[in-house]
This record gives structure tokens, sequence and C-alpha cells, in this order.
């Protein structure tokens, strides 16, 4: 399956009182094999909305395999979307 984008929606509850820190968004390709989408970072604050589009041109969009997967990685933990069974998995440490 090739992603020609992807888009990211995090809101940072507000009765958390701490920042939440996206340290990288990646699509793994397979298991093992992955390719950055995102690797620079961004803080969430208590309360807010933050969405990150990512188009990407035909040479570098990404090929999921069968076991393939997107993974926003945090600080501490980290949240896994499957796009063929449309499902989430996480938080994970």
């Amino acid at each position: 399956m090739s992603v020609s984008s992807v888009k990211v929606k995090i809101k940072n509850e507000k009765r958390s009182s701490e920042t939440l820190e996206v340290k990288a968004v990646r699509a793994y390709l397979d298991r093992q094999v992955f390719q950055d989408l995102e690797t620079k970072g961004y803080p969430v604050t208590p309360g807010q909305w933050v969405t990150k589009y990512y188009r990407f041109p035909r040479g570098k969009r990404p090929l999921l395999g069968e076991q393939g997967y997107v993974q926003v990685a945090f600080d501490g933990f980290t949240i896994t979307f499957s796009p063929r069974e449309r499902k989430f998995l996480g938080p994970l440490k």
C-alpha cells in the first residue's frame, strides 16, 4: 500500500498539566524496517490541539507491507496505527 499523505491530530487533555513531547513520526514498512516522516519533534501543551499534515512526493511515498503501520513516538510511550485494520494500538512503553 502506497501512502501519499499522513495527517496526525493530537490533543493534550486539559486535566493533564504536563506538555506532551512528540519525538518522531515513522512509517514501518515491515516489522523491522521504518522510514522517518518527522524527526524534529514538537510539543503539545495542555488543552492544545496540534494537527500536522505530511504529503509525500511520488518518489518518497512509504510502501507499507502486510505488517506495516504508522507510529507516533512520544517521550515515554508510543501509539501505532494500522491503516489496513484501521485500528490504533497504544499507548505502549
